[in-house]
């Protein structure tokens, strides 16, 4: 009787646990509800000259760097809560590039890769300000929102901040 109550609480347990992991991966499974949830409009996509706003490759999309929503933004990050901020709209930015090359946000499969380049002064620091574009990734995407990363500190750049990113995204349905 004692073997078959602890093989019910086992299976109880393993249930509790499959129940609350879909639950999670439910709540962040709708990226464009999340959005709306937080309360985030995304920018509208410009039109570049000379290059795209994003190509797709088969699966994976490869997004332009995108630079803080206020263009004119210069010189250095002099701390990091001017550095986090401007992260956030460079993250939104992605985002906003990610949605208009492929329709609906559900159809992200991962975050592959983000790169973050930073102007920043002596009292600001890049890993840090580049967190802040991980973790809205991660709160829209979930766990499909963490990526391997390449940050880099540097001493010259037309604007602020600059970041790019790499996406893979459901495989295409061929039309019947």
């Amino acid at each position: 009787m004692t073997k078959l109550i602890k093989s019910l609480l086992s299976a109880l347990l393993i249930l509790s646990i499959l129940i609350g992991s879909a639950y999670a991966e439910e709540v962040i499974s709708d990226p464009e509800a999340r959005l709306k949830e937080l309360q985030i409009t995304l920018p509208p996509v410009g039109v570049p000259k000379n290059h795209v706003e994003a190509r797709r490759m088969g699966n994976i999309v490869y997004i332009s760097g995108q630079v803080p929503a206020d263009a004119n933004l210069t010189g250095k990050i002099s701390d990091d809560a001017q550095g986090l901020k401007e992260a956030r709209t460079v993250g939104i930015a992605l985002i906003a590039a990610l949605k208009a090359e492929i329709g609906d946000l559900r159809k992200v499969k991962q975050i592959v890769k983000v790169n973050a380049l930073i102007n920043t002064a002596d009292g600001a620091n890049s890993v840090k300000i580049a967190d802040a574009v991980s973790d809205l990734l991660v709160s829209i995407f979930g766990d499909r929102g963490k990526s391997a990363r390449f940050v880099m500190g540097v001493s010259s750049n037309d604007t602020t901040m600059e970041a790019d990113m790499i996406v893979e995204i459901e495989p295409i349905s061929p039309k019947k």
